[in-house]
């Protein structure tokens, strides 16, 4: 039977959803939500609009930019700064580097980087703008009951004044370390240990790369370098070293030049004689990417409350848009039409495992290391000789396919070549 929204919405603080968390995942779930009519409600714990995540690289994945174009979210990022950017791979053998400029006529390796201090609170002025949506800042989780009917009751804490909310699907998008989650028992289906420590900061005085690439080095003891492009001459610089190998330093400035020096060893690394630190250098020792179910008790999840993989993947911001445009397709229909959600939030549930599981379990793989160098620059060997591979290769690494996508290619590819030379012999 149909829900009856007509009685509920009478009722002080009712909504159609109420979503926990107002990151990057929050904020694009409660966007497309309110884009499709209906009344939304928003909460977090962080302090303001300028707030924001300090870990992330700042990539926003080609695959999640059909979600902002969707949204009408691309130009005005555009606008406040993004800088549109592909990947190109330097390893050990060659490079792997796509052709043309950061928006070609195709787009499909397009990516975005933006720092998350214009990210965040650019998303936030569109919730403020939004006359459906209603914001909670500096509002911490209590609780969440559930009553006969299906709907659920909210329940805030604002500095000591408690505050509910009443809603017909409620959205877990509280983090890493989701209260959400324990509250449900969604635990982890996968936690890959990370075998990299990480350590980045922001640089200013750095000249872009040739068509404002996004640079990753493939180190030979299993270093990940990372040099991402703010614009500006301004940069986000990250070393993803292994934990054996941690960066030197002790001091502030200690640790800034021993990520430049880490650059400094490679050749084709960007310009960086004149590079100022603009940042305290950040990072973490110890980072397990986590997977958790999709949904749990009627509760779909997204973001890194979903899964927070090894930041080195740079998915962290694509996958939590693609996860929320992902549930607003499955389940605002039956919200808009007042239908039963059982169905809907569990179609959500199966579509992100069958999207992200794959990709998650890759991203896992690759944080682990100690394989083979031998193997490894045989691989990207093959993948330099052929621009097929190097298409695909790109596309792996852009999440835009999964690894088993660009195993088959490569093993297609392999097959091919020894035809040719058999045949040729």
């Amino acid at each position: 039977m149909p829900f009856q929204r007509m009685g509920l919405s009478m009722e002080p603080n009712f909504v159609d959803v109420f979503v926990m968390g107002a990151g990057i995942g929050g904020s694009i779930a409660a966007l497309s939500f309110a884009r499709r009519g209906l009344r939304v409600a928003i909460a977090d714990k962080k302090a303001g609009d300028a707030s924001y995540k300090l870990l992330c690289t700042h990539c926003i994945q080609p695959v999640a930019m059909p979600v902002l174009r969707k949204l009408g979210l691309e130009q005005g990022l555009l606008a406040a700064g993004a800088v549109p950017t592909k990947m190109a791979v330097r390893t050990r053998v060659g490079m792997i580097d796509p052709p043309g400029h950061a928006y070609d006529a195709a787009g499909t390796l397009s990516a975005l980087n933006v720092e998350r201090r214009l990210l965040d609170p650019y998303l936030m002025a569109h919730l403020r703008a939004s006359s459906r949506v209603d914001v909670r800042l500096a509002a911490a989780f209590v609780s969440a009951d559930r009553a006969a009917d299906g709907t659920w009751t909210v329940e805030l804490d604002a500095d000591g004044a408690r505050e509910r909310f009443r809603c017909r699907l409620l959205v877990a998008a509280d983090g890493r370390g989701s209260q959400l989650a324990r509250q449900l028992d969604n635990r982890a289906l996968m936690r890959g240990e990370n075998d990299r420590t990480c350590s980045f900061a922001y640089f200013e005085d750095v000249p872009a790369a040739p068509h404002d690439r996004t640079l990753y080095i493939v180190g030979a003891h299993d270093e990940a370098i990372f040099y991402y492009p703010l614009g500006r001459r301004r940069a986000l610089l990250a070393a993803f070293m292994p934990k054996h190998l941690p960066l030197a330093g002790r001091t502030p400035g200690d640790r800034a030049r021993a990520l430049v020096d880490v650059f400094l060893d490679y050749p084709q690394s960007p310009d960086l004689s004149r590079a100022r630190v603009a940042s305290d250098v950040h990072g973490y020792l110890d980072y397990p990417s986590v997977l958790r179910h999709g949904a749990a008790e009627g509760v779909p999840f997204v973001g890194d409350a979903a899964m927070s993989l090894d930041p080195m993947s740079g998915s962290g911001c694509a996958f939590a848009m693609i996860a929320a445009d992902m549930l607003a397709d499955e389940v605002g229909a039956a919200l808009a039409a007042g239908d039963d959600l059982t169905a809907p939030v569990a179609r959500y549930a199966e579509r992100f495992h069958a999207f992200f599981a794959p990709r998650a379990h890759g991203i896992a793989a690759d944080s682990r290391i100690g394989k083979s160098q031998t193997t490894i620059d045989a691989v990207h060997r093959q993948i330099c000789a052929e621009p097929a591979l190097q298409q695909a290769f790109l596309a792996l690494i852009g999440r835009l396919t999964t690894p088993g996508e660009f195993q088959r290619a490569f093993l297609t590819a392999g097959s091919k070549r020894r035809v040719a030379e058999v045949t040729s012999a």
